[in-house]
């Protein structure tokens, strides 16, 4: 009878998630670190499949803000092109008016 393996043990500095909440790689670690912490007893199919539902879910919502803050950004820029904007000039005089 030959013993059971064990899973390696991890180190508490392998939990540290750097990357950003709202990117896709942060987002995915945070979430899959839900299934690492599953109960053991839980069923395979529950534990892998609610975590790729949830990540596909969140890169959804990731895609909506990084597309929504890039409209932004270009108005910002059309505007600021088109002499509407000053940047951070308090003392510039205004142009086109």
């Amino acid at each position: 009878m030959q013993p059971q393996p064990q899973a390696p043990i991890r180190l508490a500095s392998e939990d540290v998630i750097i990357s950003a909440p709202m990117s896709y790689a942060g987002s995915a670690q945070r979430i899959l670190r839900l299934r690492r912490r599953a109960d053991a007893g839980a069923p395979l199919a529950a534990i892998t499949v609610s975590p790729v539902v949830l990540v596909i879910a969140a890169w959804v919502l990731v895609t909506a803000w990084y597309l929504e803050d890039g409209v932004e950004r270009v108005e910002h820029a059309r505007g600021h092109l088109d002499g509407r904007v000053v940047a951070h000039q308090p003392d510039a005089p205004h142009r086109g008016r």
